[in-house]
């Protein structure tokens, strides 16, 4: 009795064994598992292209600043990411992302301050979801005046003399109000000059 208690219980304590070492295997290959990325992002891991886009460059325009670059060497394209880097008024280090969804290697970036100089970086997005490598840095300095925006004319003025008269030989330059010439003869004389401003405003 004592044995056969003894040989019942070492073999229930052996199954028991038996399935603790089975469950515990089988949960840690569920943790491996769910720790490994899925196939796709291992792939766009693992597979970017070791070449970038080249000949990046910048352009400033009253449209924005134009962006052009090379398509890297090799891997199928299916668009670019650009990256952008600035400061604020306050010194703010400002950062933004923009995918173009286009093989296209030009971008008008026109979301800009005028006068800010920005940093730029641009990277391929491939067919099987790499990443190749970012480009070499490039700085650009937007223009003054606000992307698309056209600058107001400068005001027009028409200068006249409206009573009197100048002296001979001194004459009015009827666009500046500037006088010019050298006076002929000596004297007194009483001139009353307007000027109008003959633009819209």
């Amino acid at each position: 009795m004592t044995s056969r208690f003894g040989f019942s219980r070492a073999l229930d304590v052996l199954r028991s064994a038996d399935g603790v070492i089975f469950l515990v295997t089988l949960a840690a290959l569920l943790s491996l598992a769910a720790a490994l990325p899925s196939s796709n992002s291992t792939r766009a891991q693992e597979s970017a292209f070791p070449s970038r886009a080249t000949d990046f460059r910048a352009e400033s325009t009253g449209s924005g600043i134009v962006l052009t670059w090379d398509a890297p060497a090799e891997g199928s394209v299916v668009g670019y990411r650009l990256h952008r880097q600035w400061l604020s008024d306050g010194l703010e280090e400002l950062t933004s992302l923009v995918d173009t969804h286009t093989s296209d290697t030009t971008y008008t970036d026109t979301k800009i301050e005028p006068g800010v100089l920005y940093l730029y970086h641009v990277r391929a997005l491939f067919t099987d979801g790499a990443l190749g490598d970012w480009s070499r840095s490039l700085n650009a300095r937007a223009l003054t005046v606000l992307p698309g925006v056209v600058p107001p004319s400068p005001p027009v003025y028409r200068w006249r003399v409206v009573h009197g008269e100048l002296p001979p030989g001194l004459f009015l330059d009827e666009s500046t109000g500037r006088l010019y010439g050298i006076p002929g003869e000596a004297g007194h004389y009483s001139v009353k000059v307007e000027v109008q401003r003959m633009d819209n405003e």
